[in-house]
């Protein structure tokens, strides 16, 4: 038996091999699925083959053969004569029992013994049934399959001399078309033009003329041989071929590949045909949004692009919930998206300096289904997570983010709303040659930017009416209007039942990122900041902490915030510690803000500590010169004068020299000695000798007065 995921064969299914082009029906399928009988459309032969339904259900996988829409001829009931509905009865009648003894009626030995039996019966020669089975086989298996078709007697086709139409000039293509011409034609549309790459009609033709309109000269010759003009068909009869004989359907999926279901699938349904009341389903999806950001401190700093998560009930339309990031998109943001929907609106906005009412935005409530992707909520640890809030996630499959159309919409409103006034929006011809760098207009910063896509988001939920939204009788008998918040309330009050308000501690213990905190003997340690909580005081683990060293917990946070940490207790009961009050300047911080605060702090820190090194590279540098002259000075010296005995004596009389030095006093004594001696005679001094005391002492005290040591 064949797995649940492999390709089902169908009775009465049409399947083409892409190779040569044949066509066949499948007749039968026995019951183990491993064989059946099938039929060759395109041939007058009435013998149905043996086929290998394994064998395939492997090609159909890999292309080697296609399923193919019947385009057999489909008459109006109104439209056929009586005497051909007489005809078809006679001849349904014939063989109607024939059809249904399967398989046998398919093997070649009892076929022959039925159809001899039949023929004893009714008089019919059996070949002539056989060629009955035959129509009934090849064309569709119905009692319509055996009307006569009075239109194919006659000349089958019409044998042309010249070239129809009008007369082609010289020297261009052009011929009488025969089926080989066909043949290349449905070749070339099949091979080239039916292709992923979707080449034009221009590109196939020529294609085709290269493969299938040369020959080679010499064997080997790598330069083939060019047929004449009046060997090849024009491009206008190519295309008037396609216009004939193309399959639209068929092509374009093959052309557009796994996006055909997205962009050429026609859209008869709706999201929400299903859907009783809000938060029933709603839809999630993340994108990066079309604006650069900066720094909130250096504005002259980019910062990139920041990824914006929204949640949208499908039954009112309204934006439950949002989370934007300069994180890359991952399933722990998808989280903080879900987190929102459930939180009070009216402290999510104040965070971000919007006042509203809890009119204003009234979702605070856990949708019972989410439809996603296969991004951000493909994960099973992320379908874990949310099972345990009772909600299901029903991923959609890849390439069809139209089965998610209403949420795939908000995006494109939101930036409307921005894009002409917020500097730094991306434009189609970002990076072109010539076109204005919008980065380096950028200005906003990631609070701004949040809380301009909240007061959007306000503007939407209350304001924006939805001309294309399908109101229900009830809608319009009771005047609510096709906006999102009164559709809202409409339905909270008569049709819904089936929201859930979750209580703050579970949905924090399940949703928030986890992470760990250090308990020191400063208070709890995360990013840098300080918390403190009543059971941490109660049982002194700041005092522990000192006293036997830190240790870490383990912990919630809400990235948004980071004014609050949380920590659950052995009993499960969650506990929310509090900023300490040296760390209340940083109140109101989101968790993406401290990180840049730090980031800068360690930027100022590393700057900080190189000066220093610097300053100290410096100093010894200046130390170490002034010790080389010191000991220049001291070699200079006599060696008695500095290698003589050191008694504690001359020790203090050295000292008190050095003293008398330092303060200028034993210049000044040597200055008037000299002096003296110079100006005054032997006999001038044997005259005054009585008062030369006090002539030094005068002396002494006018160089200090000059020194500036005595005043």
């Amino acid at each position: 038996m064949l797995n649940q995921t492999e390709t089902r064969i169908l009775k009465g299914e049409l399947i083409r091999n892409t190779v040569n082009g044949d066509v066949y029906r499948v007749l039968y399928i026995a019951d183990d699925y491993k064989s059946g009988y099938w039929i060759q459309v395109n041939s007058s032969k009435n013998i149905p083959r043996l086929a290998d339904l394994q064998d395939v259900v492997m090609k159909l996988n890999t292309r080697v053969y296609e399923t193919v829409i019947d385009s057999g001829i489909k008459e109006e009931l109104t439209t056929i004569s009586a005497a051909r509905l007489t005809e078809r009865d006679r001849i349904y009648t014939l063989i109607k029992d024939l059809v249904t003894i399967e398989p046998d009626i398919y093997e070649p030995k009892k076929r022959a013994a039925i159809l001899e039996d039949m023929e004893k019966k009714t008089d019919v020669a059996a070949t002539k049934i056989y060629n009955y089975l035959g129509r009934y086989w090849r064309d569709g298996m119905t009692p319509d399959a055996l009307l006569p078709r009075y239109n194919k007697r006659g000349p089958k086709e019409i044998v042309y001399t010249k070239r129809p139409g009008r007369q082609k000039p010289e020297g261009q293509n052009g011929k009488i078309l025969t089926d080989a011409d066909k043949a290349n034609f449905e070749r070339a549309i099949r091979e080239f033009y039916s292709s992923d790459t979707k080449p034009t009609l221009m590109a196939t033709y020529d294609w085709m003329i290269a493969h299938m309109y040369t020959k080679p000269r010499f064997k080997g010759d790598s330069e083939p041989l060019q047929l004449s003009p009046d060997e090849k068909p024009s491009y206008r009869q190519f295309t008037y071929w396609h216009r004939q004989n193309k399959k639209q359907v068929e092509e374009q999926k093959k052309r557009e590949g796994n996006r055909y279901e997205l962009t050429s699938r026609g859209a008869v349904g709706r999201s929400d045909t299903f859907v009783k009341g809000p938060g029933m389903v709603a839809q999630i999806d993340a994108t990066i949004a079309d604006y650069y950001l900066v720094r909130e401190n250096h504005r002259d700093e980019i910062v990139g692009r920041p990824v914006m998560f929204f949640i949208k009930d499908v039954k009112t339309r309204i934006i439950m919930g949002m989370y934007i990031t300069l994180e890359n998109t991952s399933w722990n943001c998808a989280l903080m998206a879900l987190k929102n929907t459930a939180e009070n609106k009216v402290d999510f906005c104040k965070r971000y300096g919007v006042d509203i009412t809890e009119e204003d935005w009234p979702c605070h409530h856990l949708p019972v289904s989410i439809t996603a992707d296969n991004g951000e909520m493909g994960d099973k640890g992320v379908e874990e997570i949310i099972s345990k809030l009772g909600i299901t996630i029903e991923n959609t499959p890849p390439y069809r983010g139209d089965l998610k159309g209403i949420i795939e919409n908000n995006f494109s409103m939101i930036d409307l709303r921005l894009r002409y006034i917020v500097p730094g929006h991306v434009d189609k011809d970002d990076g072109q040659r010539g076109a204005i760098n919008r980065r380096q207009q950028a200005c906003i910063d990631l609070k701004t930017f949040i809380q301009m896509v909240i007061r959007s988001v306000i503007y939407y939920n209350n304001f924006h009416y939805m001309t294309t939204y399908e109101r229900s009788p009830d809608l319009i008998r009771n005047g609510i209007k096709a906006i999102p918040r009164d559709l809202w309330n409409y339905g909270m009050q008569f049709q819904s039942g089936t929201l859930r308000i979750v209580p703050q501690d579970e949905l924090y213990r399940i949703l928030l990122p986890k992470d760990t905190a250090s308990v020191t003997e400063r208070g709890i340690c995360f990013r840098e900041l300080y918390y403190t909580c009543e059971l941490a005081e109660k049982e002194l683990w700041f005092d522990k902490a000192k006293i036997a060293g830190r240790w870490r917990i383990a912990i919630t946070y809400d990235p948004t915030c980071l004014d609050h940490i949380f920590f659950s207790t052995d009993e499960g009961r969650l506990i929310t510690c509090n900023l300490l009050c040296k760390s209340n300047k940083f109140k109101g911080t989101s968790d993406e803000d401290m990180k840049q605060i730090l980031e800068q702090d360690k930027i100022i820190q590393n700057g900080a500590i190189q000066a220093e090194e610097k300053a100290k590279n410096n100093l010894i540098l200046t130390y170490e010169a002034l010790v080389s002259r010191c000991q220049k000075e001291k070699k200079n010296c006599g060696k008695d004068e500095v290698g003589s005995v050191l008694s504690k004596h001359k020790l203090n009389a050295q000292r008190e020299a050095e003293k008398l030095e330092q303060s200028g006093e034993t210049a000044a004594r040597e200055s008037q000695n000299k002096s003296s001696l110079t100006s005054e005679t032997t006999e001038t001094m044997d005259k005054h000798f009585e008062t030369a005391n006090d002539a030094i002492d005068n002396a002494i005290n006018e160089a200090l007065r000059e020194a500036g040591i005595l005043i």
